[in-house]
């Protein structure tokens, strides 16, 4: 009888950790190291409270701790046109600077 269940309980073993070949969360509800596992190597296992963060995050509701992010945009556009009367007041304003600059210009060009 003892082999009989003994056979029968590694082959629950096996068919369990072959569950887990593409991934998943064990099942289960006791505490501690109680599901078999077996692992390639390059895969990990991580905590059971991060598994439980990353699902609680992976569906929306954040990391736990009931922390929230809030981002606050201020936003200023300026814009700038000029018509007839601002040429006009913009070119008496700076005639001075535009008449030393248009000058120069043309020396650089031996006129």
């Amino acid at each position: 009888m003892g082999n009989i269940v003994g056979a029968a309980m590694a082959a629950m073993a096996f068919t369990s950790v072959m569950a887990f070949e593409a991934g998943g969360i064990a099942p289960g509800v006791e505490q501690g190291d109680v599901v078999p596992a077996r692992l390639t190597p390059g895969e990990a296992v991580i905590p059971k409270k991060l598994t439980e963060g990353l699902t609680r995050a992976a569906e929306g509701g954040g990391m736990g701790g009931g922390h929230h992010t809030t981002v606050h945009i201020h936003q200023t556009n300026h814009v700038n046109t000029i018509d007839g009367d601002g040429m006009r007041d913009t070119l008496e304003k700076h005639a001075d600077e535009l008449e030393r600059h248009i000058g120069k210009s043309l020396r650089k060009m031996n006129y």
